[in-house]
């Protein structure tokens, strides 16, 4: 059900990524981050870097000692796969500048990520462009789905620790938002055994429904991609009854990156993942389904991410 929040400014709240939610959640595992190539990717760059996570019996990160998150409890092992894509200008040297924050957050959930450097401001290789959007995105998303066909063969240690046969993860910001719901699209997702979808702010002029489960974020003051660009692909006929879109208060188009970020932003993204991709709604010592569709102060429309103007959530 939808679920309007009200438009409450609370000012005392305001942080760098918008309002304040609860004291942001990070996973156990320790993390590390590797730049490996990849020859098929576009010439703009063929450089991928590689959130992971390290097996350790002790906590992950400076942002988890007191959480209940455990490495004892958890239950999904080997990892899971996500293909992450950059916005217009983050990619290139800025992207694990931009992005390091919000992936080694999501990576110490267990999680392999792979982000593309390729096509900063447009591909060179596909020049093909859609009305009103930046040049050289069109065809964006296939590199999303290269990246996917690469990690399942490229022989890297990192990738042996992830199970790619229960079904891989893509999200993206922005222009790598929209990539994102166009392989999670048409015959993309079951093509590449994509099982679940995270959408940030995505920027596009086209709209098609999603066929996995998605999750669809944007804020109301995101004027580069506006919020009706996230609902018209999230009310779509053909979107997947399993979605959830979340209009954040006070937050603008940079959410996802060094510029504005939001540290709650990692911990509701994994939590979609290990619903609808691990297929492990309690984990690590967490109850992922609370923290999406529960009604507790903690979950994501009751308050655990900030004030919300909408948060509609379809299990």
């Amino acid at each position: 059900a939808i679920r309007p929040c009200g438009t409450m400014l609370l000012l005392v709240g305001l942080v760098v990524g918008g309002v304040a939610g609860a004291r942001p959640i990070r996973g156990p595992y320790k993390t590390g981050i590797k730049t490996l190539v990849n020859p098929a990717m576009d010439s703009t760059s063929h450089e991928i870097d590689v959130y992971h996570p390290i097996m350790s019996s002790t906590f992950g990160g400076d942002a988890n000692d007191d959480s209940s998150a455990t490495l004892a409890n958890a239950t999904a092992t080997p990892f899971k796969f996500i293909a992450y894509m950059h916005g217009f200008f983050g990619g290139g040297i800025l992207d694990p500048a931009a992005y390091f924050e919000l992936l080694d957050a999501v990576a110490s959930f267990g999680y392999v990520i792979a982000s593309p450097r390729a096509c900063d401001i447009g591909c060179a290789d596909d020049k093909a462009s859609l009305p009103d959007d930046p040049l050289g995105f069109a065809h964006y998303y296939m590199q999303q789905l290269k990246a996917i066909d690469w990690a399942k063969t490229v022989p890297d240690d990192v990738f042996k620790t992830v199970n790619f046969t229960a079904g891989v993860g893509i999200a993206g910001h922005s222009m790598g938002g929209q990539a994102t719901v166009f392989s999670a699209s048409y015959q993309n997702a079951s093509d590449h055994g994509i099982k679940a979808a995270v959408m940030h702010h995505a920027f596009t002029h086209e709209y098609p429904g999603p066929s996995i489960p998605f999750l669809a974020m944007t804020g109301t003051t995101d004027h580069v991609a506006p919020p009706k660009m996230t609902y018209n692909y999230f009310n779509n006929s053909d979107s997947n009854s399993h979605r959830g879109l979340v209009e954040r208060e006070l937050t603008d188009h940079y959410e996802p990156t060094i510029l504005a970020y939001n540290p709650h932003l990692a911990q509701f993204t994994a939590a979609w993942f290990k619903v609808y991709l691990d297929e492990t709604p309690i984990d690590l010592g967490l109850n992922f389904t609370d923290m999406l569709f529960g009604n507790g102060d903690n979950s994501l429309c009751g308050g655990g991410d900030g004030p919300m103007k909408v948060c509609e959530l379809q299990p």
